[in-house]
Parts: C-alpha cells; sequence; structure tokens
C-alpha cells in the first residue's frame, strides 16, 4: 500500500505515527513554520505589515491547509476499512479482490497526478505562471519568490484533496463494474450505505477543495461577468464532479435493472409451469398425488411473494438522504464563489 505524501512527511515528525493529537499538532507547526518563513522573506523586503494584514494568506494556511492536511490523515487511516467492508457486495474471489485493493489504496499515494492537477488549477484560477515568467525576465524580490511558492504549495494541498478524492470515486467505480452478490428487496439500498458514505465522503473532498481553490483564492480579483462565470472552467469542474458521483451508482442501477428483469422472467416461467402442473392434476392428467398439488400450491404462492419482494425492489442503490446531502455538498462551492463575486464586486470592482 502506497502512502500518501503528506503521511510520509509527517509520520517522520511525530513518535507515534497512530496517534492523532500528535499528528494533528506536527501539522500546525509544519503550517506555522510556512507562514513564519512568509514573515521572513516580506520582512527582508521591509513589508511586514503588509504580509501580517494579508488574512487570505492565514486564511489559506490554518483554514484550507489544515483542513486537507487533516482530511488526508483520517482518509489514510479509514479507506482500508472501508475496502473491506466492501466485501460481501461483489462475487470475487479472495485473489481477484486483493488486487482490486490493491489498486485503490496505490493510487492515492501517487504523487505525478497531484502535481498535474497542481498545475493545470494555477494556471487556471492564478497568475502565478505569468509572474514566474515575467520574474525571469525582471527580476525578483525575495517576498514575491515566495509568494508564487507559497500559490503552488496551497494548490498542491488542494490537488492532494482533489486526488484523495478520486481515490474515493475509484473506490465506488470499480465496486460498480463488478458482478454484485445482492439480494433483491425493499432494503437493498441498505447494502449500499457503505458505498454511499464513501462517495458522500469523495464529495467532500472535491467540493471544498474546489471551494478553497476555485473560491476563496479569488478574493481581490476581478470581477467576472455572468457569462465568464457560466464559461469559467470553475463551473465545468463543478459539474464534472456532480457527475463523477452518479456514474458509479448508474452502473450500479443497470446491473439492479438487468436482475430484476432477469429474476421476474425467472418467477414468470417457473409460475407457469407450476399453473400447468396445476392444471394437468385438476383434470386428473399426470398422476400427481394430493401432497404434491399442495407443494405446487406453496410453491405457487412463495413466488408470488418473491414476485412483489422484486417488484417493490429500488432500482437505484440510492435513497433522498442520500441525493439530498449530495446537493448540499454541490452548492458550497457555488455559494463559496457567488459569496467572493460579490465582494469582489463590491470591494475590488
Amino acid at each position: 500500500m502506497r502512502t500518501v505524501w503528506t503521511e510520509t512527511v509527517f509520520n517522520r515528525l511525530v513518535r507515534d505515527p497512530d496517534s492523532l493529537w500528535q499528528q494533528i499538532l506536527a501539522r500546525v507547526f509544519f503550517l506555522c513554520l510556512v507562514w513564519l518563513s512568509g514573515l521572513l522573506a516580506y520582512a527582508a523586503d521591509g513589508m511586514v505589515l503588509s504580509y501580517v494584514a494579508d488574512l487570505q494568506i492565514a486564511q489559506g494556511l490554518f483554514a484550507n491547509g489544515l483542513i486537507i492536511l487533516f482530511g488526508a490523515n483520517m482518509l489514510q487511516r479509514v479507506l482500508p476499512g472501508i475496502l473491506e467492508s466492501f466485501r460481501p457486495l461483489v462475487k470475487l474471489d479472495d485473489a481477484s479482490f486483493g488486487k482490486l485493493r490493491e489498486s485503490v489504496l496505490g493510487l492515492g499515494g501517487r504523487v505525478e497526478p497531484i502535481l498535474v492537477l497542481c498545475l493545470v488549477m494555477t494556471g487556471l484560477f492564478t497568475r502565478a505562471l505569468q509572474d514566474v515568467a515575467w520574474m525571469l525576465g525582471h527580476g525578483a524580490t525575495l517576498h514575491s519568490v515566495w509568494l508564487v511558492g507559497f500559490v503552488f504549495f496551497l494548490y498542491f494541498l488542494v490537488a492532494t484533496g482533489i486526488w484523495l478524492g478520486v481515490s474515493l470515486w475509484l473506490l465506488t467505480f470499480l465496486v460498480s463494474r463488478q458482478p454484485l452478490n445482492v439480494e433483491l428487496s425493499s432494503n437493498i439500498v441498505e447494502r449500499f450505505r457503505n458505498l454511499n458514505s464513501v462517495a458522500l465522503w469523495f464529495s467532500l473532498f472535491y467540493f471544498m477543495s474546489l471551494g478553497i481553490g476555485g473560491g476563496l483564492s479569488l478574493i481581490g480579483a476581478p470581477a467576472f461577468s455572468f457569462l465568464e462565470l457560466l464559461l469559467s472552467p470553475f463551473l465545468l469542474f463543478l459539474l464534472l464532479g456532480l457527475v463523477s458521483v452518479f456514474f458509479p451508482f448508474y452502473n450500479i442501477h443497470g446491473t439492479l435493472v438487468r436482475l430484476k428483469r432477469q429474476q421476474l422472467e425467472e418467477i414468470a416461467n417457473e409460475f407457469q409451469t407450476l399453473s400447468r402442473s396445476l392444471a394437468s392434476s385438476e383434470g386428473g392428467q399426470g398422476g400427481h398425488s394430493t401432497e404434491e398439488m399442495l407443494r405446487n400450491l406453496a410453491r405457487l404462492m412463495m413466488l408470488q411473494i418473491r414476485e412483489q419482494s422484486v417488484k417493490s425492489a429500488p432500482e437505484w442503490p440510492v435513497d433522498v438522504g442520500f441525493v439530498s446531502r449530495l446537493m448540499s455538498l454541490f452548492l458550497v462551492p457555488l455559494m463559496i464563489r457567488l459569496v467572493v463575486e460579490i465582494i469582489n464586486r463590491r470591494y475590488f470592482g
């Protein structure tokens, strides 16, 4: 199992990697060091007051950064257990499930996609890349170099949060593509409760990271027009996240629909066979005993009960509560972006 880069770093800074309080203190201490490095860089250029008054830097570190670093630690702790809870849901042997487990757990530890996401988001949502080009041509001050590095660091954290969310999404997607081991009934949603929880955790990581990276980071930026907001990458990422959450459940929905159709056809065929057997018995044909007729009648009643159970089984593995929570998470970055736009128009427009 690959370890997330955050855990590789912070596990070396604490005596007991399993201690939650030591992990939290190590993260706070690390973020304080980053903030102090900025203070020294600004002090060297005689801009201490400007740095201390910049609440956006402090908010990026001690609010957004701490949330992502803490979330990475929690995910690393609970993901193996969550994955094991899906074992009864799929028809896989131990070797196949072991490969599925390793592919999911290994994905979150990859740094390359996090770096790519960081560069893409930095290029879309900030002027850091243009600032680097300008400094290469005109020279740079110490505080400007630190600020560009800080922007890349903060977006690297945001990209980490998104990538960990992708790991959770991949878990739901891969499980949805496996042959399911479920019995159709009215409470089938309960069998997928853990899968729903993982999808909501992914949504939390993804939408909060998007709200941080594409919302709060734009405070002080030039105001956008309504058309620019509609065509912005932020809205595209927002809709992409929503579709990504529903897509694995659509796969399961298709499986449940096929399973329901198959079981109803089997029930119908068995019902016809028993009906013909009873009809021949009543007509005095086939030499069926009274005991066998009673058995067939009992099976016929059981088939009717089973048919009603299958017909009443939901065709989606989610309920209204899941959808409402998902839409609430979806609206969080959208509301953050709207509030930031109002602030920019009122105070920076």
